[in-house]
């Protein structure tokens, strides 16, 4: 099924910038899962959320190269096309993620969320 027309990206320079969202905001999220997993006193897992937001980083910093010459558009947060509150990589579910989880848990969570942005 194809997406309505209001929802289609229409052009490589307003993917880009989707591409760019996505990974910031996936980093951000990792960053911020690895924080609690510290205070949690849960190391091991909170190396491998440093390790996925370093990973969504550098994506980031691919995408920006490949956009170099390419003029970017503004796109308002409430104007990305996508049905999820943020990005399709973090916030379209609610998955359960515990203080307790194994690093298992976490690259399942990883490999999830690399679904979803890949799908979207």
């Amino acid at each position: 099924m194809s997406a309505p027309p209001s929802q289609r990206i229409a052009s490589v320079a307003e993917f880009l910038v989707h591409a760019l969202e996505l990974e910031h905001e996936s980093a951000e999220r990792y960053r911020q899962l690895a924080e609690t997993m510290t205070l949690h006193h849960n190391h091991t897992v909170a190396a491998v959320f440093r390790l996925l937001a370093d990973m969504s980083a550098a994506h980031a910093s691919e995408v920006t190269a490949r956009a170099e010459g390419i003029r970017l558009p503004e796109i308002a947060p409430w104007d990305f096309k996508w049905a999820c509150p943020g990005s399709p990589e973090v916030d379209c579910d609610d998955i359960d993620v515990s203080y307790q989880m194994t690093p298992l848990q976490a690259f399942e969570l990883a490999l999830f969320n690399e679904i979803r942005g890949r799908d979207f």
